[in-house]
């Protein structure tokens, strides 16, 4: 989101989006393209699902995780990591 310090991470997303109109030309999540009227299941820190940094609030329900805790078990089980391994990819794209 511009002038907020927030940007989306998203692990296997493809997004065009026009920024003279507003809007989204493509939407895909491993390759499939996401329906507007089908309900998907994501996850994300409940900072950002609350409207942090900006974003839109929205209804969510706790899983019970806390998300620094999750990375740490992910850390702590890797042993050592790369930021390499953590770049951007590219996943989104913007049209004029």
């Amino acid at each position: 989101m511009k002038g907020t310090g927030g940007f989306p991470q998203m692990s296997g997303a493809d997004i065009v989006a026009n920024t003279t109109e507003k809007k989204i030309i493509s939407f895909k999540i491993n390759g499939q393209t996401v329906e507007a009227e089908k309900k998907y299941l994501l996850a994300l820190p409940e900072f950002t699902a609350a409207g942090g940094d900006r974003y839109q609030a929205i209804p969510f329900r706790k899983a019970g995780f806390v998300d620094a805790d999750i990375l740490k078990d992910y850390i702590s089980a890797k042993g050592a990591i790369m930021i390499e391994d953590f770049a951007p990819t590219g996943y989104l794209k913007y049209e004029q």
